[in-house]
């Protein structure tokens, strides 16, 4: 599940193992990556303790006093411990910043966040009785991030560019390995090291599988895309602002278009098999893939997609949904697996299970767990799709 880390991250929860060794613990507790963070945390981590004037020596002799676990939760290494449910949950929730702030990697100032937001584990209580609290880290991570790009930064990570309804648009100064960056509030919008067509998905509310681009422009070529609006903006005006951008600066023409193609039409002959919600939810569909795990409200990154597709031909999967509707269901499929799939289904409730489970992750059970386990059907035949082309203008 680590694949999406970064090498500081891999060092701090070896050191994170190895504290728990020392500790005779049974399992790496919380407690145990927040002794890797202390021990190993590169510049930025370090730099939010000492803004926070941590007494690092004090909390590290509180952690290795109450860092214990009774029994060891989730299998890995038959060589290394195990991690605990907690720690399991700080990963995720780790990841879940990380996705966040839109970048591929997890680095260890997502995994600070990650324990403080498992508010019951102790290395969260501990922090939080030293004055740290979730929303002012957070801020703080966005901030020391953003001072590593070119872009200047304004208190809470604003980027300081004179406000206008323009939208900048250049060649990006991230290195690959830095991965990509957003972040936004009414009052600006910024990507940092996209490529394009991501950009144009998220903007006009499209998967990447419905988006053809010339060549020359879907090269892997990455970009920055800064925003800073006079005052506060909705989101549709900020889209429509960076719709009307997209084909100024890379002149082209984007324009919706119908194409046959082969894709999974998903019907119900008898219902699906699942709980019916009596009035709507906000839960949303989440995703997990082994150890992965994605909430498709998300649009995932190309590097966390990949990794999913991946997941999804080495191994087991699983697909859970909750308060979610069969069409939104099947645009998840779409977007984790890289086919499109088209709802005919004509089911339109809000559904507060549905849950896909395949032994192995070749599509053709996947498929067949959709049938037997929620009596959806899924054939490949071939329809009309709507597709966002983009031209040379």
């Amino acid at each position: 599940m680590f694949e999406r880390y970064s090498e500081d991250s891999r060092r701090v929860l070896f050191y994170a193992q190895h504290e728990a060794t020392q500790l005779g613990s049974v399992s790496i507790e919380a407690a145990h990556v927040l002794l890797g963070l202390i021990r190993e945390g590169p510049a930025i981590t370090n730099r939010i303790f000492a803004k926070a004037h941590l007494p690092l020596e004090e909390i590290r002799e509180k952690l290795a006093g109450r860092a214990t676990a009774p029994e060891p939760i989730v299998a890995g290494d038959p060589h290394q411990l195990p991690y605990s449910a907690e720690t399991m949950r700080a990963l995720h929730l780790a990841a879940e910043e990380a996705d966040r702030l839109l970048h591929n990697h997890i680095i260890p100032e997502h995994l600070l966040l990650g324990i403080l937001r498992a508010e019951r584990s102790v290395a969260a209580s501990i922090l939080t009785e030293h004055g740290l609290r979730l929303d002012q880290v957070r801020d703080d991570v966005v901030l020391l991030l953003h001072e590593e790009t070119t872009i200047p930064r304004s208190r809470g990570g604003r980027p300081d560019l004179p406000p206008s309804y323009d939208v900048h648009i250049s060649p990006t100064a991230r290195e690959e390995e830095q991965g990509t960056l957003g972040s936004g509030a009414d009052d600006y919008w910024m990507r940092l090291g996209f490529e394009l067509k991501p950009i144009i998905a998220e903007v006009y509310g499209v998967d990447e599988s419905r988006i053809h681009v010339p060549p020359a422009l879907d090269d892997g070529s990455r970009y920055d895309f800064v925003l800073v609006l006079p005052k506060p903006e909705g989101r549709g005006t900020i889209e429509n602002l960076v719709q009307q951008a997209i084909p100024k600066h890379f002149q082209l023409v984007i324009a919706r278009e119908t194409r046959s193609m082969d894709v999974y039409v998903v019907t119900a002959p008898n219902g699906v098999k699942a709980a019916k919600l009596l009035e709507l939810g906000g839960g949303g569909m989440m995703t997990s893939f082994r150890d992965f795990q994605v909430d498709t409200r998300v649009r995932p990154l190309p590097a966390m997609r990949e990794l999913i597709r991946e997941a999804f031909s080495n191994g087991q999967c699983s697909v859970f949904g909750s308060g979610t509707t069969i069409a939104d269901f099947c645009k998840g499929l779409e977007q984790n697996l890289g086919r499109l799939f088209v709802d005919e289904t004509g089911l339109t409730g809000i559904y507060d299970h549905l849950e896909l489970r395949a032994d192995h992750g070749r599509f053709e059970d996947v498929l067949q767990a959709l049938h037997d386990q929620l009596g959806l059907v899924a054939m490949r035949e071939r329809r009309d799709v709507t597709m966002l082309v983009a031209r040379d203008s």
